[in-house]
């Protein structure tokens, strides 16, 4: 399956269903520890095939992907005159009403696992459509977790739903907590590698590129989330994120940066004791790992060598020259549609900063602004979080209007 990060939403179902394993319990619904499940007999060889694929076409090779040729069902995302014509015949391509189309095909009862993939709040309606039919999900998209952790958990809890965490680190997490007694656990480690800006002590901030800011030293991403891999805002969110899933204080859910990427999450225990999950730096790990549970697909990924584990580096994160890691806790501490305001201000800001609006540096200005100005609302329905996202936004536009690169 060919999915890598780039797709708002993709349903899969097996060509060659798996044979079903019994488990002593059943995953919990949001990745708890009771989630891991204990599988009894031969794990076996599971394959795929891709049964609808949504994209945001950022770029005429992205159809050269081998999954839009074979796909059986493969649509775009994008206003018309915005994909060149020989790209919407002749392969099964269309341009559809995006939200709809999405959500039509995640319910589809062909479907068992829907995979969330994108960078974006857009996806949340079919998130909470696929769960509502008993869908497993397995979730990348960090942003639905900070605008609506708590209707999305709930309804997963409500349906008996597992949420399988495709994010590097909550995907190392949920691995750790394998047959853990969640009381003994007495905090979590998130990694960072700190983006390109990390080790470039003297850099200034106000000259720094887009093009610059998207270039990880260690993951291929897009644009929105490589910027926020830069500021670190991503690294706060899935603070949240944390917290959402594994239902774990955020005062004790840590951050280190690890520039290397290879430890990708950590629990420590009351015993003293620590478990890591260490592999390469490549998706296919933690999306080949969502898939198969509970079985491990072969070869999602390359072996580590002996010379990757000669050097890894830790640090504490410098919230100083960083203070966008710092913003999720501060308005996880202040309410959820404080956490609403900022995931819209923060799409908002980062799409500003990409088209050369702003500089790097009035990013966390931005949302400081924003955060400082929110008043907290009811957003325990999705009526609340969308009116709460919609009015965050405005909010951002006046204030980036204000400024001038």
């Amino acid at each position: 399956v060919t999915l890598l990060g780039i797709l708002p939403a993709a349903v899969l179902w097996r060509v060659e269903r798996r044979r079903r394993l019994e488990r002593a319990a059943r995953p919990a619904p949001t990745g708890a520890p009771s989630a891991m499940g204990r599988a009894r007999g031969k794990p076996t060889k599971a394959t795929f095939g891709s049964f609808t694929m949504a994209s945001r076409l950022t770029s005429p090779a992205m159809m050269g992907m081998p999954a839009w040729k074979s796909g059986t069902h493969a649509y775009v995302l994008k206003t018309p005159g915005q994909i060149p014509d020989r790209f919407t015949t002749g392969k099964g391509l269309a341009e559809i009403n995006a939200a709809a189309q999405v959500i039509q095909d995640v319910v589809h009862p062909d479907a068992e696992i829907v995979l969330f993939a994108s960078s974006g709040t857009g996806s949340l309606e079919a998130v909470l459509a696929a769960i509502a039919c008993g869908k497993t999900i397995a979730l990348a998209n960090k942003e639905i977790l900070v605008m609506a952790g708590g209707i999305v958990t709930e309804a997963a809890r409500r349906a008996g739903v597992s949420i399988l965490p495709v994010d590097s680190e909550h995907n190392a997490i949920f691995q750790c907590l394998a047959g853990a007694d969640f009381g003994q656990v007495r905090r979590i480690i998130l990694t960072a590698s700190g983006g390109p800006f990390w080790q470039q002590r003297d850099l200034d901030f106000d000259a720094v590129s887009p093009e610059s800011a998207v270039r990880h030293p260690n993951w291929k991403m897009g644009p929105k989330i490589s910027v926020d891999s830069a500021t670190l805002m991503n690294k706060g969110m899935e603070v949240v994120e944390a917290h959402s899933l594994f239902g774990m204080p955020a005062d004790r859910i840590e951050v280190w940066i690890h520039p290397q990427s290879i430890v990708h999450g950590a629990v420590w225990f009351e015993d003293g004791t620590c478990q890591a999950q260490m592999s390469k730096p490549d998706m296919k790990a933690s999306i080949g790992f969502a898939l198969g549970f509970p079985d491990r697909l072969p070869r999602s990924v390359d072996k580590l060598s002996i010379k990757q584990f000669a050097q890894l580096d830790f640090a504490e994160p410098d919230t100083t020259r960083f203070p966008c890691l710092d913003l999720p806790r501060l308005a996880l501490a202040a309410g959820q549609s404080h956490l609403v305001a900022l995931n819209a201000a923060n799409e908002v800001t980062v799409e500003a900063f990409l088209a050369k609006k702003i500089r790097f540096s009035q990013i966390p200005q931005v949302l400081r602004q924003v955060l400082d100005s929110h008043r907290s609302r009811e957003v325990d329905a999705l009526e609340g979080v969308f009116t709460t996202d919609a009015l965050a936004r405005q909010k951002t536009q006046e204030i980036l209007q204000s400024l001038c690169v």
